[in-house]
C-alpha cells in the first residue's frame, strides 16, 4: 500500500466528521497515528471525567505527551466535585478524581484551539497559572467560569479584559475575582467588547457597559426583593445600561422571591431616557 504524506492526511482530517475519523483510524497504522489526535476535537461534556481518561493519570512527562492531542480540543468542561464530597452528597469512592487548579492551567495552556471552556472548581488559593492560561486562549469564544477562592489574592477583573474582548459569550460566577474599579462618573467604558451574551451577578451588571452589541444579559438569580438595597434593579437597567450606544433587544432574567421574571427592553435606540419602554413579566420556561 502506497503511503500518503502525513501533511495530506492531516489536511483530509480537518474535514472529517467524528464517524469518518473513527473509520479512518482503522485504515492502517499511519492513519491511526496521524488522525488519532483529531478524535479529541469531539470530546464533550462528561467524557472528560471518565475514570480511565488520559488526563486522570498525572505526571509531568505524561502531560507533555498529551500536547499533540490537547491541541485539537474544541470544548473543555470540568466540574470539581469537592463540594459534593464535603456535603456527603457522594462518597469519595464515587467522586470523580479531582485535578488541582494548578494542573488545570497547564492542561488548558496546551489547548491552543479551544473554542468553549466551562470550568467549575474550588481552589486552594489563587493560581495565577490558570488565569494566565485562560488569557492565552486566542480562539476562545465562550467562557463560563465558576471558581471559589479565599478572600485574599483575588484576580483583578481588569486583567481579564483582553480575553473578554474576544468572547461571544461570558458567564462569571464565584469569588475568584475583584470587581471592576469604576470611577463615580465613569458610565462610558473605554474598553469595548464584541460580546453578544453576558451572565453576571447584579453587582457586576455594569460590565455590560463594555458591550455595545450585547443582545442578552442575564443576571444570576440572587435578587430577593424589588425593594431595599436591590430594589434599584429596574432603575439600574434603565439609567446605566441604556446610556448612549446602549443595548438593543435586551432581556434580563432575575429571580424575585420564588418566581423568575424577565425585564424586556425593546428597541433601545431612540427611547426617551425618562420613559424607556419596559415590560416586567413572568419568565416562560
Amino acid at each position: 500500500m502506497v503511503q500518503l504524506p502525513n501533511e495530506i492526511i492531516i489536511a483530509i482530517g480537518r474535514y472529517l466528521t467524528r464517524h469518518s475519523i473513527l473509520n479512518s483510524v482503522m485504515v492502517c497504522h499511519q492513519w491511526h497515528q496521524v488522525l488519532g489526535p483529531f478524535l479529541w476535537s469531539f470530546i464533550f461534556k462528561k467524557a472528560w471525567h471518565h475514570p480511565r481518561f488520559a488526563i486522570k493519570f498525572y505526571s509531568a512527562r505524561s502531560d507533555s505527551s498529551l500536547a499533540p492531542y490537547l491541541h485539537h480540543v474544541k470544548l473543555f468542561e470540568w466540574h470539581n466535585n469537592h463540594s459534593l464530597i464535603s456535603r456527603r452528597a457522594i462518597s469519595e469512592s464515587q467522586a470523580r478524581d479531582q485535578i488541582p487548579t494548578v494542573r488545570l492551567g497547564l492542561l488548558i495552556s496546551m489547548m491552543s484551539n479551544l473554542d468553549i471552556l466551562l470550568l467549575r472548581a474550588e481552589s486552594q488559593g489563587a493560581d495565577s497559572a490558570l488565569f494566565e492560561a485562560m488569557r492565552g486562549l486566542q480562539h476562545l469564544r465562550v467562557l463560563k467560569v465558576n471558581i471559589h477562592e479565599g478572600d485574599e489574592d483575588l484576580v483583578p477583573i481588569e486583567s481579564m479584559f483582553p480575553l473578554f474582548s474576544r468572547l461571544d459569550e461570558l458567564c462569571l460566577e464565584g469569588s475568584w475575582y475583584r470587581r471592576e474599579n469604576i470611577p463615580v462618573l465613569g458610565l462610558n467604558a473605554a474598553e469595548k467588547w464584541k460580546m453578544k451574551r453576558l451572565t453576571v451577578s447584579p453587582q457586576d451588571a455594569r460590565l455590560a457597559r463594555h458591550c455595545p452589541d450585547l443582545e442578552h444579559l442575564r443576571l444570576l438569580p440572587r435578587v430577593l426583593s424589588m425593594k431595599g438595597k436591590m430594589g434599584a434593579l429596574s432603575n439600574l437597567m434603565m439609567w446605566e445600561l441604556l446610556a448612549p450606544g446602549g443595548l438593543k433587544g435586551l432581556i434580563v432574567h432575575a429571580r424575585l422571591l420564588k418566581r423568575c421574571f424577565a425585564f424586556k427592553i425593546h428597541d433601545a435606540d431612540g427611547v426617551h431616557s425618562e420613559r424607556p419602554h419596559k415590560v416586567l413579566s413572568p419568565e416562560k420556561k
